[in-house]
């Protein structure tokens, strides 16, 4: 089980491009929540992801000022210790948010000028400290 925590330390309302569905296992630039894994490995979870100028609606997140989100991802053990790093105790996970676009407005919201010039999306990257996967038995 590993619990990624986003948290907004800011004085302002973030809009985040947020879908639970397309969390990923690695890291391949898009914009999105993710963890990695030293040693890298691939654990398949959730749908695939990809950047389009339009962010869907239901995939805009508003995370005010001194809020959390909290994002679980269950993983079965037997998926990590074909590893022999996980299976030592020595293996690391980080994760990571990024954004790479604030969003264009389609044309089919506006009938005239666009009130916004784009969606208002936070653009940027942030990434956790390391942190060690222990192995016990539970």
């Amino acid at each position: 089980t590993i619990r990624v925590i986003l948290t907004n330390n800011s004085m302002a309302t973030l809009a985040l491009n947020y879908n639970a569905e397309t969390v990923m296992v690695g890291d391949n630039g898009t914009s999105g929540l993710g963890i990695i894994f030293t040693p890298n490995i691939n654990v398949p979870i959730g749908q695939a992801r990809q950047d389009s100028p339009t962010v869907p609606e239901g995939n805009i997140r508003l995370l005010g000022p001194r809020q959390k989100c909290v994002h679980t991802i269950l993983i079965p053990a037997g998926n990590l210790l074909i590893d022999p790093t996980f299976a030592q105790g020595t293996a690391q996970v980080r994760a990571y948010y990024r954004n790479n676009s604030a969003g264009a407005v389609s044309a089919a919201q506006t009938t005239g000028a666009a009130l916004y010039p784009d969606q208002g999306l936070w653009i940027g990257a942030v990434e956790s400290a390391p942190v060690s996967i222990p192995v016990g038995v539970q």
